[in-house]
C-alpha cells in the first residue's frame, strides 16, 4: 500500500498526526493508496492512483463541516469525499453513522486518534500542577484557561492571550512537558460561530447527524442578518469531537481531567473513574483543588490509562485493526 503522509501544521505547534508514519508498518497485504490526511485544497490524489483503491484517514470531522474553501463553502462536502475515496476512516462515530445511514454502505469506519509508540515519554517528575494545549476559541475556554492560572499551570497554544506560557515548541516538546505535568485538562468539544453555522444550514439533512443535535434550524430570511447573529451569540451550541490530547495525556502519564458534556465521547475509548475523571463546566478549580490534595489517590487511575492507550490506541495497534483488512 502507497502512503501519502499527513505534513500540515496546526494550533502552533506540529501536528501530532503528522508523525504517525503509517509507511513504516508492512501493508503489502493491501492494495492501494493511503491518504494520511488532506484539504479541499491538496492534490488530487485520485489523477495519481492509477486506478487503485484509496483509503482516507479524517482528522476533522465533524469539524470539517464548519471549513469553508477559497470559493467559499462547498455544499455536501461529504458527497465529494464519498467519491472520491472507497473507504474513509473517521474520527466521527456520529458522521460514520450519518452517512453510512444516508448511503446504505460502510464506507466510513469510526476509528480512534492515533498516537505513534515511538514518541510515548519516559515516566518523569512531576513539576506542574495543571495543563491545557489548544486555542481559545470559545468564552468557555477562556474561562478555563483563567482557572488553570490561579495554579501551578502551563498552556501551550498560539492564542494572542498574555496566559500562553508555552508558544511554538515541538510535538516532543509538548509530549515532555505534559509528562511533567499531573493534570491535562481536556475538552472534546467544539464551539461553532454563526458563520459556522451558515456552513452547517447549507447541508439539506445536517440534522440526521447526532453530532449536530444542538444546531438549532436556520432562521428566516426576513430576519436581519445582524439580528440573526445577535440571537445566535446568545444560544449555547456544541458539537463533539475526539481531540488528540485526550490521548496525549494518557501516554504521557498525566491525569486525565475531562470536561463533562451531554456527549461524552470520550466513554468510547476511556472508563469513568477507572481510567480517567469528570469536571463539571463550573467546577473545574474545585475539581483541581481535590485532586492535587488526594494526588497519590488518582495514580491508579493514570496507571490504568496508560495501560490501556498502549494497548489500544497506538499506531501500530491502529495499522493492525484498520488498515490490513481496507480492501
Amino acid at each position: 500500500m502507497r502512503v501519502i503522509p499527513f505534513n500540515r501544521h496546526c494550533l502552533g505547534f506540529e501536528d501530532p498526526n503528522k508523525y504517525n508514519d503509517f509507511a513504516r508498518f508492512n501493508l503489502r497485504a493491501n492494495d492501494g493508496v493511503l491518504v494520511e490526511s488532506s484539504w479541499f485544497d491538496d492534490v488530487d490524489v485520485l489523477s495519481k492512483s492509477k486506478g487503485d483503491k484509496i483509503a482516507y484517514i479524517e482528522f476533522e470531522e465533524p469539524n470539517r463541516f464548519f471549513v469553508t474553501d477559497k470559493k467559499g463553502f462547498i455544499p455536501n462536502a461529504h458527497d465529494a469525499f464519498r467519491t472520491k475515496y472507497n473507504k474513509i476512516l473517521t474520527i466521527c462515530p456520529f458522521t460514520a453513522k450519518w452517512l453510512n445511514e444516508k448511503y446504505g454502505e460502510d464506507q466510513r469506519i469510526p476509528v480512534f486518534q492515533p498516537f505513534n509508540e515511538e514518541f510515548i515519554p519516559s515516566s518523569a517528575k512531576k513539576e506542574n500542577d495543571v495543563l491545557y494545549a489548544g486555542r481559545i476559541v470559545s468564552a468557555e475556554i477562556g474561562k478555563v484557561i483563567k482557572t488553570i492560572s490561579k495554579f501551578n499551570y502551563r498552556f501551550i497554544s498560539d492564542s494572542d492571550n498574555k496566559l500562553v506560557t508555552d508558544r511554538g515548541i515541538t510535538y516532543q516538546e509538548k509530549l515532555q512537558l505534559i509528562s511533567k505535568t499531573k493534570i491535562s485538562v481536556v475538552n472534546n468539544l467544539l464551539y461553532p460561530a454563526y458563520q459556522h453555522l451558515q456552513s452547517i444550514w447549507k447541508i439539506p439533512d445536517y440534522a440526521d447527524n447526532e453530532a449536530f443535535r444542538d444546531i438549532p434550524k436556520k432562521l428566516p430570511s426576513f430576519i436581519p442578518d445582524i439580528l440573526k447573529r445577535l440571537i445566535m451569540s446568545n444560544k449555547k451550541v456544541v458539537v463533539p469531537q475526539i481531540k488528540q490530547r485526550l490521548f496525549e495525556a494518557a501516554f504521557c502519564r498525566s491525569l486525565i481531567l475531562c470536561r463533562k458534556d451531554e456527549f461524552n465521547v470520550v466513554e468510547q475509548f476511556f472508563s469513568p473513574e477507572i481510567e480517567f475523571v469528570y469536571y463539571e463546566e463550573d467546577r473545574l478549580a474545585e475539581r483541581i483543588s481535590e485532586i492535587l490534595s488526594n494526588f497519590e489517590l488518582y495514580q491508579p487511575i493514570i496507571d490504568n490509562a496508560f495501560k490501556k492507550a498502549t494497548a489500544e490506541y497506538t499506531t501500530k495497534r491502529f495499522a493492525e485493526k484498520y488498515l490490513t483488512k481496507l480492501f
